[in-house]
């Protein structure tokens, strides 16, 4: 299954808005099918989010993070899943208008990103 393929698992879920797998620099690797959203936008901003709450994790001591989630005043969530091996680092972003429901996403999340390691590595 390509990665586009398991990104539209999430186009199932009410409120979708938007789904993409980033390099750790920001580049779009794959977009999901039915993005409402210019995905190579969202890589750009977002990866300069991952990056700074990561060393704000690290700089409290509380270790690095694996994830961070936004609810942004326009009703809408972000959801970032990072991942980081010797071979292959890459983000998993999802954005949902608020409405969607939280625990699947978060399952779904914890489901797509282990199984994407193959096809980018």
């Amino acid at each position: 299954m390509s990665i586009v393929d398991k990104l539209d698992v999430f186009k199932q879920i009410e409120g979708f808005l938007g789904a993409g797998v980033f390099s750790k620099d920001g580049e779009l690797l794959a977009s999901g099918r039915g993005s409402t959203l210019e995905m190579e936008m969202v890589g750009a901003l977002a990866n300069n989010l991952i990056i700074n709450a990561q060393r704000t994790a690290e700089e409290l001591g509380l270790g690095g993070s694996y994830g961070v989630d936004i609810s942004t005043l326009e009703k809408a969530n972000i959801f970032v899943r990072c991942y980081s091996d010797k071979k292959v680092s890459f983000n998993l972003i999802l954005i949902c208008e608020d409405k969607a429901p939280f625990g699947m996403i978060r399952l779904r999340l914890n489901q797509i990103l282990p199984s994407l390691v193959e096809d980018i590595a």
